[in-house]
């Protein structure tokens, strides 16, 4: 997307929705329901169709929500999401009705913001995606397989979800998904009656040595840093093998920052920060290299002072790798990590310390 101005791919690692009716809400699989009425085909979704559900309160008191009971799961990282449009309801609330704490999350469909927020989530997110319509994810770790994944309607933010309903109010819900052994959501999968998975995106253009600075440059990167593992390779430029012919990278090892550049099998530069990189947190870092000195960036501070290089840099330089250490590093405990980038940039340049900073200011 972005035609000629700002291009830009949407890669993504293999999902499943596990949802195996993800629009048709009349399907027996939302077998937990109550004080809700469902009408189909109610409104244009954000496909762009007239396929949209109406969810519709009852005049009853008590709470309003649509779901599964038994959802059998693993006990790893799960995302739910949901596109809605309010149709009288400014609120959804989605949780879980057989976990403790239930990562009840309130999102507000006339503001686009997300409202109360259960702080045992790994995340929550609302994306617009037009004519009023909004994606609402939560993240989190489920405590048992036996769940009860909902979608409730609420009167308020926060506090109880049993009011008195009016019989006319609701929300529209389109596109329900639900991946397991994940801590964010990737894009839609629909389904028809089977759980559906999408391949492994990869993207690859040999040949780019004249796009990435031999005796100077800089690696910029801006990204949610959600990898927990010990050792994260990040972002690197690298020759045909890291270790003999060499790399440049960034990488956080036990939660601290660390800049490096390979050579011939040793190392002639490296940079390790002391404070730690916490879980969930926005990271912007820029490394700065030249033939002589390596520069590390983060946030808006240069972390650890300049490194000397002992030796030279790596030749020639002709592979850029994101979350992965690249130069045929095949390690899978070392690659791709799920570390959602929002840019990456390398540059033919070494940029000025006031430059970088002012690059990697959040």
């Amino acid at each position: 997307s972005g035609g000629a101005t700002c291009p830009s791919l949407l890669l993504e690692p293999s999902r499943t929705n596990l949802v195996t009716q993800s629009e048709y809400f009349d399907a027996s699989i939302y077998n937990y329901i109550a004080r809700i009425t469902r009408t189909p085909n109610a409104a244009i979704s954000p496909e762009g169709l007239q396929n949209a559900y109406a969810i519709t309160e009852t005049n009853s008191s008590g709470s309003h929500f649509i779901g599964q009971a038994g959802w059998a799961q693993s006990v790893a990282d799960t995302s739910v999401s949901i596109f809605a449009k309010t149709n009288g309801r400014r609120y959804i609330v989605l949780g879980n009705a057989n976990m403790s704490p239930s990562m009840r999350t309130w999102f507000d469909l006339e503001g686009g913001v997300i409202g109360t927020e259960d702080p045992n989530l790994i995340d929550a997110s609302i994306e617009a995606y037009g004519n009023g319509w909004y994606r609402c994810t939560i993240s989190y770790l489920p405590n048992k397989s036996n769940t009860y994944p909902l979608i409730y309607l609420a009167d308020s933010d926060g506090g109880s979800l049993s009011y008195q309903g009016d019989g006319v109010s609701g929300v529209y819900l389109y596109g329900y998904q639900i991946e397991v052994s994940a801590s964010y959501e990737t894009s839609y999968i629909p389904t028809y009656g089977v759980s559906q998975t999408r391949a492994l995106d990869f993207c690859r253009k040999t040949g780019i040595s004249s796009l990435i600075g031999q005796t100077e440059g800089t690696l910029f990167g801006e990204l949610t840093f959600k990898s927990a593992e010990p050792t994260n390779r990040l972002f690197s430029i690298t020759g045909t093998d890291w270790n003999s012919v060499g790399s440049i990278r960034f990488d956080i090892i036990s939660l601290k920052p660390q800049a490096t550049i390979r050579s011939l099998g040793g190392e002639p530069a490296k940079i390790i920060g002391t404070q730690d990189i916490n879980v969930n947190s926005l990271v912007k870092f820029a490394l700065v290299y030249t033939s002589t000195t390596l520069k590390m960036f983060v946030n808006g501070a240069q972390i650890g002072s300049t490194a000397t290089l002992i030796g030279s840099l790596p030749s020639p330089i002709n592979e850029i790798t994101i979350n992965a250490l690249g130069g045929g590093f095949t390690n899978a405990l070392q690659n791709n990590q799920l570390n959602p980038y929002k840019q990456a940039l390398v540059f033919k340049t070494a940029l000025t310390d006031s430059e970088a900073i002012a690059l990697t200011t959040i």
